[in-house]
């Protein structure tokens, strides 16, 4: 197989599983043993959530380009897990709380070594090639509260993130064996980062 071939795989299976994560998640929430009785409880986890993403992503791209694609985008996944962890087994809020916002800081470690990987490989046709990634994103999200909803009615609540882990086992898998560990050739330091 190409090399390519593996790179598009690759990401778009990381951005599928992101989306799926983060749709299974959703439907799952009502069901936490957390006991989620508030509306304002749910406001606080996606704020969190995206309080991740927007606080992570600049150092995302840095480490990015300083330790390579493959160590982001493993330690992006790593992340995932340890928030699927905690929101499979927590009964307090405040620790619902942390697994939000780790899984946002995973979301922005994986989309920002993951684009940036398909953009080392793709100088013709990458806008298209981008957006097949992106669209493995949006399929794990129309999947993700799907198959958390039937899974949870047919099993228990434990059993989508068990799920949700066989998915995870082969992403991380793809991650270490098929991406190069892609450095920038461009350098910026984390202070210019938050100047621009």
């Amino acid at each position: 197989m190409k090399p390519i071939t593996k790179v598009m795989i690759v990401v778009t299976l990381a951005l599928f599983t992101d989306g799926l994560l983060y749709g299974l998640i959703i439907s799952l929430l009502p069901y936490s043993p957390a006991k989620l009785s508030e509306d304002w409880m749910y406001e606080i986890l996606s704020a969190s959530y995206a309080l991740g993403v927007i606080i992570t992503t600049p150092i995302s791209g840095f480490f990015s380009d300083r330790l390579g694609r493959r160590y982001s985008m493993i330690l992006g996944v790593v992340i995932q897990a340890m928030a699927i962890l905690i929101f499979a087994n927590t009964t307090h809020f405040s620790c619902l709380l942390i697994a939000k916002l780790a899984q946002g800081i995973a979301a922005s470690t994986t989309w920002t070594s993951g684009l940036a990987l398909i953009t080392d490989h793709f100088t013709e046709k990458r806008a298209q090639m981008l957006g097949y990634a992106v669209l493995g994103n949006t399929i794990g999200l129309v999947i993700g509260p799907l198959l958390g909803g039937f899974l949870f009615e047919k099993f228990n609540f434990q059993f989508p993130f068990i799920v949700a882990g066989c998915f995870m086992s082969v992403d991380i898998f793809l991650r270490a064996k098929w991406v190069e560990n892609i450095r920038s050739n461009v350098l910026v330091s984390l202070r210019d980062l938050y100047s621009l």
